[in-house]
Formats: C-alpha cells, structure tokens, sequence
C-alpha cells in the first residue's frame, strides 16, 4: 500500500498535483482508495496508472482528453530508459526499507547485548592504551 506521498515522490510530481490527479483517476474508478485513519492508502498498481496519466499529460494531452485516453486504454509510448529508471528507483526504495528493517535489527540486538550481566569489558585498541598512557604522563 502507498499513501499519497510515497505515490507523488514515486512519479515525481509535486504532491498537490498527485492529490488532484488520484481524485480524478478515483472518480473515474481507475484507482481505489483504502482510508487507514486520515491517510489515504493505495494499492501497488496504483502508481502505474498514476505514472501513464503523469505521462500523456506531460506529452502535452489536456487533462481531460487524457483520463479519456486511459479510459480507452490508450497508453504513451514507453521509453526503455525511462523504465529502467524507474525499476532502479523501485529497487533502491526497496534497498533503503530493508536498510532500515536491518539497522532496527542490529540496534535490538546490540542493546540486548548491552543488558547481558558478566560479559568481560571491551579491550582497549592500541590508540586507546596510548592515548591512555600519555593522560597518566601527564599528570
């Protein structure tokens, strides 16, 4: 599910702009909306229809003319590096949410760590043992 945000970042257009547009393809039942408290959640598929519109629009079709084009299934022409590029932005959203998930797992596991009772005190590095030492010539 993708809320109205992650859809307008996704495609890259402005937010306001992705609210005016889902609430037209959504009158027209292209997309369907799942309210989750005040959020409004779409599907995954939500984001290719928004995508196709975005793109006969900036193909410079009036707006109106292209819901009419998507209605007829009629779709602009693909781009093969813009597909890539839109794979790759898939992935690494996917990279950084799975980032995310492993450093959460990590802090877990590091603060379990930290609440094991008897586990011998870290060793000094050599830097440390020498920074020490010259602290106690010092004084």
């Amino acid at each position: 599910m993708l809320s109205i945000r992650e859809l307008s970042e996704r495609v890259d257009i402005p937010y306001t702009t992705a609210v005016k547009y889902l609430k037209a393809l959504q009158e027209r039942g292209f997309v369907r909306v799942i309210r989750e408290g005040n959020r409004s959640m779409y599907s995954d598929d939500t984001e290719e229809i928004l995508r196709q519109f975005v793109e006969l629009i900036r193909s410079g079709i009036p707006f109106s003319q292209a819901l009419e084009r998507l209605a007829r299934g009629e779709h602009p022409l693909r781009d093969p590096v813009l597909e890539e590029i839109r794979r790759l932005r898939r992935e690494i959203e996917d990279l950084k949410k799975e980032n995310r998930a492993l450093r959460d797992l990590v802090q877990m596991h590091l603060s379990m760590l930290n609440e094991i009772k008897g586990l011998p005190a870290p060793k000094k590095s050599f830097w440390e043992k020498l920074t020490s030492f010259f602290k106690r010539k010092k004084s």
